[in-house]
C-alpha cells in the first residue's frame, strides 16, 4: 500500500465524511490563487447544484499528489480525460431532452466535445446566451459569421443560433422550426405584415396562409436561402488537390505551451481537433491580429507530383530578394501532437526569443521526447537514449527540410529531442528569382533508409511550411496550418498523383 503522510491522510478522511461545498473548499486551498475559473463556476448556474467532486470525480489521488497525477476526470490545461469520459460526466445529469440524442448527433461523431461550445467555469456560458451564441458557432461554421442572408449589417438583429438548430442532436433545422414554429425566421418575417404588404404576391400569400398548420416550415418552401447559397459554404474537410494555394502567416509567439493550455481551442486540440478544424480560412486575418503590421500574411502556390519514385513539390510566390529560406516539417504519423498542430508541435516557450526564454538555448523538440515540460510542479521527466532510439525506429518523430534559396541547397534532420542531421543529398533543389516571383522545385526520395520514413501511398502524412526573410527570422517567420498530404488519397489537403 501506498504510504500517505498523516496530515495528508486525515485531509482525506475529512474530506470523505462532508459533502457539497467542503470538497470544494479542499479544492480551493491549491486553486484559489493560480485558477480564479473556479470562484467563477461557484456564481454559475452549476454553482449551487454541484461541487468539484461531481465533475472530476473524487480524485484521491490528485489530492495526495497534486502535482503529479490528474484528478479522475480531468478537462484540461494539464491533464485531458477522454472525450468520452468527459462527456459522460455531463450526461450523469444532462438526461432530459437536451442530451437524450447526444450520441447520435453530427457534433458528437465529429469529435465535438460538451465542453468544447460549452464553459462551466465561467458565470454566464457564452453559448447560452442569445447575443452571443454564435461568437461561439461561428468559430467552425464561418460561412454563418455574416448572418441569417449573408447580411452582415442586421447581424444584431440575427436570432440566436439554437431558433433554428438543435446542436445536441440533429443539426439540421427542419424539426427544430417545426417545433418552434419557426420562431427564427418569424423574428423578423411578421407574416400578417406579409399579408398586408404589396411586395408580396398573390402566390406567396397564399402559401404563408398554409403556415398555419403545425406541420409546416417556412423551409417548405425557403430551403437553403439563410446562410446564403450552397456554393459559399465552407467545407469542414477540404477537398484533396493536386495544387493550390497555400497561406501562410505571422504566428507571434503562440507556442505548443499557450495553445495547449490557454488558448481558447485547447480543449479540443488535446482531443483530437486540428488547428484547420477551426483556423483554415483565417490565415491572413490571424497573422495580422498578432501584431505584425505588413506582410502578415504571404500566399504560395504549392503543387504536388509522384513520379519515377520521387516527390517532386513546386512553389511559386510573390516575394523580394529579401526572401531566404523555406523550411518544412513532415509528420509520419507517430506524433500525433504534430498531425493535430504542425509546427508548433516543435515551438515551445522556452525557446531562444519566446514568451518564456530563460536563456539556456532550447532549441526545437517535441513533447512526445519529454514525459512532462519543464514548469514549477512539474519535473521534466526526460526520455532516456534508449527510449528515444526506440521512438525513432517506431517513427515517432517529424522530418525537417531547410532549403537555402540563395544557393539552392538544402538539408535533412530528424527532430524528436533535437536536431540531427543526416546525409547530404538527399534533395535535390532548384530556384530562381526573376521579375518579383520565387520559384523552387523540391525533390525528395519517396523510398529511403531508416531512420527517415519512407512515403507511401495510400497513408496520409502532415506537413508545416515557413518562408524566412532578412528581416522575419526565427519566431517572425510566416508559418503554415498543419496541412495533410497524400498519394492518391481523397481525405487530404493536397495529394500527389
Amino acid at each position: 500500500m501506498r504510504f500517505i503522510a498523516p496530515l495528508v491522510l486525515l485531509a482525506m478522511l475529512s474530506l470523505l465524511s462532508v459533502h457539497g461545498h467542503s470538497e470544494t473548499a479542499a479544492c480551493s486551498s491549491c486553486h484559489e490563487d493560480s485558477d480564479s475559473s473556479m470562484h467563477a463556476m461557484l456564481g454559475s448556474k452549476h454553482g449551487p447544484l454541484a461541487n468539484c467532486e461531481s465533475c472530476h470525480g473524487p480524485s484521491l489521488d490528485h489530492l495526495s499528489r497534486p502535482t503529479l497525477t490528474a484528478p479522475d476526470v480531468s478537462f484540461g490545461p494539464r491533464w485531458s480525460a477522454s472525450a468520452a469520459a468527459q462527456d459522460g460526466q455531463c450526461l450523469e445529469c444532462h438526461q432530459d431532452n437536451t442530451a437524450a440524442h447526444w450520441r447520435d448527433s453530427l457534433h458528437m461523431v465529429n469529435n465535438v466535445t460538451c465542453i468544447s461550445c460549452h464553459d462551466l467555469h465561467v458565470e454566464q456560458d457564452r453559448v447560452l446566451q442569445a447575443r452571443q451564441q454564435a461568437e461561439v458557432c461561428t468559430i467552425c461554421h464561418k460561412t454563418q459569421k455574416t448572418g441569417i442572408h449573408g447580411k452582415e449589417r442586421m447581424r444584431r438583429m440575427n436570432p440566436d443560433c439554437t431558433s433554428c438548430h438543435n446542436p445536441h442532436a440533429d443539426q439540421r433545422p427542419q424539426a427544430v422550426m417545426m417545433s418552434n414554429d419557426s420562431a427564427g425566421c418569424r423574428r423578423c418575417h411578421k407574416l400578417d405584415r406579409m399579408q398586408d404588404s404589396s411586395k408580396v404576391s398573390d402566390s406567396a400569400k397564399t402559401y404563408h396562409r398554409v403556415m398555419d398548420k403545425k406541420e409546416m416550415t417556412c423551409l417548405a418552401c425557403h430551403e437553403g436561402v439563410a446562410h446564403g447559397a450552397t456554393d459559399t459554404e465552407e467545407l469542414f474537410h477540404a477537398l484533396p488537390q493536386a495544387s493550390g494555394e497555400l497561406t501562410l502567416f505571422y504566428p507571434g509567439q503562440s507556442d505548443s505551451d499557450w495553445l495547449l493550455s490557454q488558448h481558447p481551442g485547447s480543449q479540443p486540440l488535446r482531443q483530437g481537433a486540428s488547428c484547420q478544424t477551426c483556423h483554415r480560412g483565417d490565415e491572413a486575418a490571424m497573422g495580422a491580429s498578432l501584431g505584425q503590421q505588413q506582410a502578415s500574411s504571404r500566399i504560395i502556390n504549392t503543387s504536388f507530383l509522384a513520379e519515377d519514385d520521387r516527390l517532386i513539390l513546386r512553389l511559386q510566390w510573390q516575394g523580394s530578394e529579401d526572401d531566404q529560406s523555406v523550411a518544412f516539417m513532415w509528420g509520419f504519423g507517430g506524433d500525433q501532437e504534430f498531425a493535430r498542430g504542425g509546427c508548433w508541435a516543435a515551438c515551445h516557450a522556452d525557446m531562444p526569443g519566446m514568451s518564456r526564454d530563460r536563456g539556456v538555448g532550447i532549441d526545437k523538440y517535441l513533447r512526445n521526447s519529454r514525459k512532462q515540460m519543464q514548469a514549477v510542479g512539474q519535473p521534466a521527466l526526460l526520455k532516456t537514449d534508449e527510449q528515444l532510439e526506440q521512438m525513432i525506429a517506431a517513427g515517432d518523430f517529424v522530418e525537417l527540410w531547410t532549403i537555402d534559396l540563395a544557393r539552392g541547397k538544402a538539408r535533412v534532420a530528424t527532430l524528436l529531442a533535437d536536431l540531427d542531421w543526416q546525409q547530404a543529398g538527399l534533395l535535390s533543389v532548384s530556384t530562381e528569382f526573376a521579375d518579383g516571383v520565387w520559384n523552387a522545385t523540391i525533390q525528395r526520395p519517396l523510398r529511403v533508409d531508416a531512420p527517415l520514413r519512407s512515403i507511401t501511398p495510400g497513408q496520409s502524412y502532415t506537413f508545416g511550411m515557413a518562408l524566412h526573410s532578412k528581416d522575419h527570422r526565427g519566431a517572425a517567420h510566416w508559418v503554415s496550418l498543419p496541412t495533410s498530404f497524400s498519394i492518391n488519397g481523397h481525405d487530404t489537403n493536397f495529394r500527389a498523383e
